[in-house]
Order: structure tokens, then C-alpha cells, then sequence
């Protein structure tokens, strides 16, 4: 197979870490320990002009531990990432593949940046959060969305 063929037409132009919180009041990491993960993706910005088009998108990931019903660690991470694409991509499908490509590969790299952190913050264990479906996320969202408007 031809890899250009089914390359995408979204290009990471690079991300950084807005906020990072480290509480933590453990050792190590004992299979005790219960993992609560939380995810946010929000879409800060687009831009569009003749050459290119650029957005934006601020992904919160939160990681709680817990042990014996108790919060013993959290890191909270808000990373940044930017993407850009040819203006012969039109609009809704410039900002469908930031929401999508854009979230699945900031994901990606928030996780490695929460492995490489919990590595460096406890004794012993690291958190490796799980991989996710980003559609599937979204789906989640608009049924929270929509529960939200019933009430």
C-alpha cells in the first residue's frame, strides 16, 4: 500500500503543557490501587485565511488513585495541541478532523506524558492510562448533553 495514499490532509504543528498538578501521598503504586481517569476536549481556536487553516485544541486529562476508598494521588494534565491543514480543506471538514485525528493523536501524547511523569513521581509503578475511541467519546458527550437538557 502506497502510505500517501491515506495520510491525512491534518498536520501537528506541535503542543505544549498549559497546566500540570501533581498531588501525590504515596510511595509506590501497590495493584490495590483503584485508577480513575477523566478526560476533557475542548477546541480552543480556528483560524482561517487564504494560505492555511490552523486550530486549536485544549485536552484535560485527569488521573485519580485511589486505595482502600481513600484518594492517595492525582495529576491533572492540560496540554495544547495546534494543527493545521491546506485552505483547499473546506471548513466543517477542517474542524472534524481537529476534533478526531487532532484529539486521538494529543491523546496519544498526553498519555506518554502521564506515563513519563507517574515514572518519575513514585518509588515504584508508573500510571499507563488506557487507549480510547475518540468517536466513542463524543458519543458520550452529546448523550451527557442531551441528559443535561431532559433535566
Amino acid at each position: 500500500m502506497n502510505f500517501n495514499m491515506i495520510t491525512s490532509e491534518l498536520n501537528f504543528q506541535g503542543c505544549t503543557i498549559r497546566e500540570l498538578k501533581v498531588v501525590n501521598n504515596i510511595v509506590s503504586i501497590s495493584s490495590d490501587v483503584v485508577r480513575k481517569i477523566g478526560l476533557e476536549i475542548v477546541p480552543s481556536e480556528i483560524i482561517m485565511n487564504q494560505e492555511k487553516k490552523y486550530g486549536k485544541l485544549l485536552m484535560k486529562i485527569v488521573v485519580e488513585l485511589e486505595e482502600n476508598l481513600k484518594n492517595v494521588a492525582n495529576i491533572e494534565l492540560v496540554i495544547e495541541g495546534a494543527f493545521s491543514a491546506p485552505s483547499s480543506v473546506d471548513e466543517n471538514t477542517f474542524k472534524e478532523l481537529v476534533l478526531i485525528n487532532g484529539a486521538a493523536s494529543l491523546y496519544s501524547i498526553g498519555r506518554s506524558k502521564i506515563e513519563n511523569i507517574s515514572a518519575t513521581t513514585f518509588l515504584e509503578g508508573k500510571i499507563i492510562i488506557p487507549m480510547i475511541n475518540i468517536y466513542d467519546y463524543y458519543k458520550e458527550k452529546k448523550k451527557e448533553i442531551e441528559e443535561m437538557k431532559i433535566k
